[in-house]
């Protein structure tokens, strides 16, 4: 299985249209537990609908401007499907998330969709997680949806912070679970 099966890539300024329906699969490995199943390196406006299945370390990841314009300003529409996200790392630096914004203004729109987090290893994975300097990531969980955490390393939302010590950051994210 590939570890980034659907990237977005170049450098364009204008959010490209992207549909992922009827039963669609895009996954990294069988389990959801590596790589990125979905990476954007451009705005996007993403639907992601009817039975359709996203499997990875971390399912969505909109990645900030780095020889490319930056996911800034993506909507994610995720309606009537399957989330599943699974960290088995251990390490300071494999806190992830199964929603990832590294952009400002990202938003994740999820409605009637199973969503399941676990985290097996010593660090955290959480639904949606952006670095703390980030304005305007927004994630609306709407009705319908199931949502299993797995794990004491699992959480809803992790705002991550690079530039602090790594116990210090470790310490925040686990206050922030609670």
């Amino acid at each position: 299985s590939a570890t980034q099966p659907l990237t977005i890539g170049g450098s364009q300024a204008d959010a490209a249209t992207v549909a992922i329906k009827n039963g669609s699969v895009v996954q990294t490995k069988d389990d959801g537990s590596s790589g990125y199943a979905i990476i954007t390196f451009n705005p996007v406006n993403m639907t992601i609908e009817e039975d359709s299945t996203i499997k990875g370390w971390a399912c969505i990841y909109a990645k900030g401007p780095d020889g490319s314009a930056g996911s800034a300003g993506s909507v994610f529409t995720i309606t009537d499907s399957e989330l599943v996200s699974k960290n088995v790392y251990s390490g300071e630096s494999n806190a992830f998330s199964m929603l990832r914004a590294e952009a400002d203004n990202v938003t994740f729109n999820i409605t009637d969709t199973k969503i399941d987090v676990s985290a097996t290893g010593d660090q955290p994975q959480a639904i949606v997680g952006a670095p703390g300097s980030l304005t305007g990531v927004t994630a609306k969980l709407g009705e319908g949806n199931e949502v299993t955490l797995s794990g004491e390393q699992a959480s809803d939302y992790v705002r991550y912070r690079k530039d602090v010590d790594d116990q210090l950051n470790l310490s925040r994210m686990e206050r922030q679970k609670k």
